[in-house]
This record gives structure tokens, sequence and C-alpha cells, in this order.
């Protein structure tokens, strides 16, 4: 499944929209950290585009993925995405927003401590 993913991240940085929707199913999910589930082909393809609109230049570095991993039909894959802010920051319905720098944290672990969690 993984090379799948990649298959799609690698006709998303040249942008091509045609064959990066045809590798999506009508009923295609997707949850990321800064949304809610995105549900369907044609929102996910709304919320990309618009995505790209926001930072025109951005790249999904997939080669390798920091980490990829894959259970069935789930994946979950870390990238490094570069891109620069050049259009209007917009919530899902067209209003906008300012940016503002999010938190950022460097977790150290005792040892032992996550792997009983898991």
């Amino acid at each position: 499944m993984v090379v799948r993913i990649k298959a799609v991240d690698d006709v998303y940085n040249p942008r091509d929209w045609e064959t990066y929707g045809s590798f999506l199913d009508e009923s295609f999910s997707l949850k990321t950290i800064r949304s809610s589930r995105e549900k369907g082909k044609a929102k996910l393809l709304h919320s990309v585009k618009g995505f790209c609109a926001t930072f025109s230049d951005n790249h999904v570095h997939n080669a390798p993925y920091v980490v990829a991993l894959s259970d069935g039909d789930r994946t979950c894959t870390i990238a490094l995405l570069t891109g620069t802010l050049t259009g209007p920051l917009t919530t899902p319905d067209g209003q906008s927003v300012t940016a503002s720098p999010g938190p950022s944290a460097r977790w150290k672990l005792r040892p032992g401590d996550a792997d009983s969690a898991v």
C-alpha cells in the first residue's frame, strides 16, 4: 500500500490532478493533523487544490518518506513538505485567517515508558 501512496504523491508534486483523481475511490477518506476527516474524492481534490493555491511551490519529499507504515488499506506516512506561503490562508468555508506561529515540541521519553503503553 505504501508504494501506491508514493505513486499518489508522485503525481501530486507536478499537480497532475487527472491522474491524482484517478487513483482515488469516490468513497476515499483522509484524516490529517490540520483538518477533520475529508470524505470523498471531490472534497479531497478541492482541499488539495486549495492548499496548492496557498503554497504554490509545495513539494512532498517522499524518496524516501521519513516514516511509512501500512496495515491493510490504512497508511501513515511522514514526509518533509516544503513550500512558500504565496496565497491567502482560508478556512474550508472561504474565510481568511491570519498565520501565526504554532507550538513546537521535542519529546524526551523515559526509557521503557512508551514501550509499556504500546
